[in-house]
């Protein structure tokens, strides 16, 4: 991970106007938020707050995440790099099972390089922004690694996983069932459906993706 790099800042760029930038597109919603993106701790976003400023540091890690810099920093041009979408945008596709438990949960690794998705790659299999994204992950366990609030995405299709494989996540009619998080405890995590409002359990299905990626649901 890149330095924050706090005591260089790029010059002409202010914090407050990439900040509101970011809100009005609804890319995020808060700081905590801005704080995933650059994959940093929240309090890590204090310094250039406080100073106003945006730390030479940051521009890659933007750039890592699909965005155009020119748009981050002044409103110019797209707000995505024209090879890449935002994982903020969109629902999470690509996962590796680097194992399969007992009871058929999968173990999810991390991905390293990243794989993006390109704009080809989405016309020739007729997706959308909507239902593309990026798959990012630590190396934990997929079920505690999930929070209250979390969205997740559930595979009805693959019924045999198979370890350290790399796929996309479809349900039974071809379209995204997301389900959020709504209680956790320490041995189970539940999920609500949004069309049905039922609750379940995570461990019992086929296949899941974690939410941490796409925070910037803010609509579900």
């Amino acid at each position: 991970m890149p330095d924050n790099n706090y005591d260089t800042a790029i010059p002409g760029i202010t914090f407050e106007e990439v900040y509101n930038r970011l809100i009005d597109a609804k890319v995020i919603r808060n700081y905590s938020a801005l704080a995933r993106i650059l994959e940093c701790n929240r309090s890590n976003i204090t310094p250039a707050l406080k100073k106003n400023h945006i730390p030479s540091g940051w521009k890659k890690r933007f750039e890592d995440k699909g965005f155009n810099f020119d748009w981050i920093a002044y409103g110019i041009g797209e707000k995505y790099d024209s090879f890449h979408i935002s994982l903020y945008n969109n629902i999470v596709l690509i996962n590796n099972i680097s194992k399969i438990t007992n009871d058929g949960r999968p173990i999810i690794s991390d991905i390293n390089p990243r794989i993006p998705l390109t704009k080809h790659f989405m016309e020739t299999n007729k997706l959308t922004p909507k239902n593309t994204g990026y798959w990012v992950h630590e190396k934990k366990d997929s079920i505690s690694y999930l929070k209250n609030g979390d969205i997740v995405i559930v595979d009805f299709t693959n019924k045999t996983l198979e370890a350290n494989k790399t796929f996309l996540i479809r349900t039974h009619d071809g379209q995204w069932d997301i389900y959020k998080i709504e209680k956790k405890s320490s041995t189970r995590s539940f999920f609500q459906n949004k069309e049905q409002s039922r609750l379940n359990y995570v461990f019992n299905l086929e296949a899941i993706v974690c939410g941490q990626c796409v925070s910037g649901f803010i609509n579900l």
